[in-house]
């Protein structure tokens, strides 16, 4: 069971609301961890079959989720897309999302 609180405590580079679990496509004994606000939502891709490259809920002490995204594999982009899944712009490239989590 995950325990949920703001992350809004926590500044950036900080991980006091952060977790940890180990995807299905991870080897062995590999974690990730993530900012917990965001823990269903990645969970819900990963059973999709969908590898993540990094994500931050955006919504420490100060940012107020701007700055929120899922990145994902290249060739999970268009699957992402077809979820109804917005791209986060990043220096021109198509792989980083914008969270569904209202955060």
């Amino acid at each position: 069971m995950l325990m949920k609180f703001p992350c809004r405590r926590s500044k950036l580079q900080e991980y006091d609301c952060q977790v940890c679990a180990k995807p299905k496509w991870k080897s062995k004994h590999k974690l990730i961890c993530f900012d917990m606000c965001l823990a269903q939502e990645l969970f819900y891709l990963w059973d999709l079959g969908i590898i993540t490259t990094g994500c931050c809920c955006g919504n420490h002490e100060g940012d107020k989720g701007f700055n929120s995204y899922i990145g994902v594999e290249e060739q999970f982009i268009s699957k992402m897309k077809s979820l109804g899944y917005k791209v986060r712009e990043n220096h021109g490239r198509q792989d980083s999302f914008i969270p569904k989590t209202k955060l």
